[in-house]
């Protein structure tokens, strides 16, 4: 895989990091043809034995049984072990240079690079209802210090990065991308009412990456997927997270 994280290297390195609605940049065509369909092909040969753990709306996060894996909302599958591909992608995507390229897009000092954590992960979404977020705050914040625009500080561990690469078979679903939002008017009690302005829709497309810089305002979302068992919506998604 040397050629390949050359190659991928490159195209983050010469990727344009755009400021509006904030920090984020987007690459067409990311990883060789011949590696990405050999992923695909691997993707759709997954099984019950490869999940590592299902989401399930109003549940949380489950071990995958025969029973209740048809109620997931999103699945987690090993990608470190799940085939060989699967292997080699965990790898590449975990490898420091990669992180390192990714923290210097966004202009953060790679000085301490090794207390910032990459695990890639590969999702497969079948239900999932994604209201208006930033990132840019963890498991346990208290959502009402966010009232009134308010600012915060962003405690470790916090996510520095998000990166994320589309995996369909095609464009069928192209409008199940993510959105980038202006937030007109924010609803911290029931965001899916808040009032926000589509700034920019990046595609669900096939070999797509998209990656932000979490902030206060880096709001996005994704439309409503409900029930799509006729089609793989799988993407690998890592965060680059403080330890």
């Amino acid at each position: 895989m040397d050629d390949t994280l050359a190659c991928v290297l490159t195209k983050i390195n010469n990727a344009k990091v755009e400021t509006v609605p904030f920090e984020h940049f987007v690459i067409y065509d990311f990883l060789p043809s011949v590696v990405y369909n050999k992923l695909i092909n691997a993707n759709s040969k997954l099984t019950l034995d490869n999940i590592q753990k299902i989401e399930i709306a109003g549940k949380g996060f489950k071990n995958p049984t025969a029973e209740n894996v048809n109620e997931a909302g999103t699945i987690t599958y090993n990608l470190s072990n799940a085939s060989n591909i699967h292997q080699e992608i965990y790898n590449l995507f975990a490898n420091i240079k990669i992180k390192e390229a990714i923290l210097k897009k966004y202009n953060y000092n790679t000085t301490n690079i090794d207390n910032i954590k990459n695990s890639p992960e590969l999702l497969r979404d079948k239900n999932i209802d994604m209201v208006p977020h930033t990132d840019d705050f963890v498991a346990g914040t208290d959502i009402t210090a966010l009232e009134n625009n308010a600012t915060y500080l962003l405690t470790s561990p916090g996510v520095v990065a998000h990166f994320q690469l589309y995996c369909p078979i095609d464009e069928t679903y192209s409008h199940l991308g993510v959105k980038l939002l202006e937030m007109i008017k924010p609803d911290y009690n029931e965001m899916s009412n808040a009032k926000t302005k589509i700034i920019k829709h990046i595609p669900y497309i096939p070999n797509l990456i998209w990656s932000i810089k979490p902030g206060p305002n880096s709001w996005h979302m994704v439309d409503p997927i409900k029930n799509l068992s006729t089609y793989n919506r799988d993407s690998i998604t890592m965060r680059l997270e403080n330890k």
